[in-house]
């Protein structure tokens, strides 16, 4: 599972040119690829870098990888009102869900690693989670 990290920042731009990167590996069969985060948000980063959005939305039921595509395990809501560049406690909370789903993915079995895209340690403290350190 791969987390999108601050809604607002980076991630979504770097794991949508990862999954254009990894299409074959995952056509393949060779790699499964499930990303949590906000759907509203990667369509318009997708739309800004002029890419295909590769993610498909896992349909109930599904397993990851089971179609040989990147798939999307959309979390929290109002993605859309997520400015992009912009600290706030709206893009905290949806990175800490999305990080709580990959985890709660991992400890369920139905991934069998996780990585988090950058994650910004301001807006998630706006949002209530308080860490020191790496998440």
């Amino acid at each position: 599972a791969v987390t999108m990290g601050d809604h607002a920042g980076i991630g979504p731009e770097i794991i949508l040119k990862a999954v254009h990167a990894l299409q074959p590996r995952l056509a393949a069969g060779e790699l499964a690829l499930g990303v949590t985060g906000g759907a509203a948000i990667f369509a318009r980063t997708a739309e800004a870098l002029g890419l295909a959005n590769p993610l498909r939305p896992l349909a109930p039921g599904e397993a990851i990888g089971e179609t040989r595509e990147a798939c999307l395990i959309e979390v929290g809501s109002g993605n859309d009102a997520v400015a992009t560049g912009e600290v706030s406690a709206a893009a905290g909370k949806l990175a800490y869900d999305a990080i709580d789903r990959a985890v709660r993915l991992a400890m369920d079995g139905a991934v069998d690693a996780i990585c988090t895209a950058p994650i910004n340690k301001d807006a998630r403290n706006r949002a209530g989670h308080y860490y020191a350190g790496h998440t």
